[in-house]
């Protein structure tokens, strides 16, 4: 910031700096939560056993889903959560892609 000569310019960086330093102490305080949730609530462990599920992760899964015993079954937990992949098909067309499925003619 020394190097800056333009005052406005100078100003501008020390308040970005300082929005910069106060999110990183708001993220500390955030993991913090999220690490005496991860203790409390046993749903949350259990998330965090699947691969690719972060304690960040497990605890915003765990604060949409509130009751996981509301869905039928594991699969439709799962889809709620966005833990699984589905193609979406229109007119044979995956939708994702936009390549055919079904041959033309057929």
């Amino acid at each position: 910031m020394k190097s800056l000569k333009n005052p406005s310019a100078k100003f501008v960086a020390e308040k970005l700096f300082d929005q910069i330093e106060f999110l990183e102490l708001e993220k500390e305080k955030y993991k913090e939560v999220f690490e005496r949730n991860r203790k409390k609530y046993r749903p949350i462990r259990n998330l965090m056993t699947i691969p690719g599920i972060s304690i960040i992760r497990a605890n915003i899964i765990a604060a949409i889903v509130c009751q996981p015993a509301r869905f039928e079954n594991k699969h439709k937990f799962w889809g709620y959560c966005m833990l699984v992949r589905h193609i979406q098909v229109s007119g044979w067309k995956n939708l994702r892609e936009q390549t055919v499925l079904w041959p033309a003619g057929t």
